[in-house]
C-alpha cells in the first residue's frame, strides 16, 4: 500500500488518500487491524473491511469464485 513502494497497488497514487481500499481476512480480525493502520500510519481516509471476513461472506451466501487449478 505504500505508493513509493515498487510492489505497490498501480492503482492507489501519490496524493490519492481517497482511494477506496477494502480488505478481507479468513475472519475479519487482522483486516480490522491493517485497515486501522493504513489509516493512522499511511493517511488513507477510505479503508474500510468486510466484518465477520471470508467466513462470514460465505455464510452469508455471497458469490464465492474458487481457484482454479494451477
Amino acid at each position: 500500500m505504500d505508493v513509493t513502494s515498487p510492489h505497490r497497488i498501480k492503482e492507489l497514487r501519490p496524493g490519492d488518500l481517497d482511494q477506496e481500499v477494502i480488505l478481507l481476512c479468513n475472519e475479519g480480525y487482522t483486516s480490522s487491524l491493517a485497515a486501522y493502520q493504513l489509516r493512522t500510519q499511511l493517511g488513507l481516509r477510505n479503508v474500510n473491511d468486510v466484518d465477520g471476513g471470508f467466513a462470514a461472506w460465505r455464510d452469508a451466501g455471497h458469490p464465492i469464485v474458487r481457484r482454479l487449478a494451477d
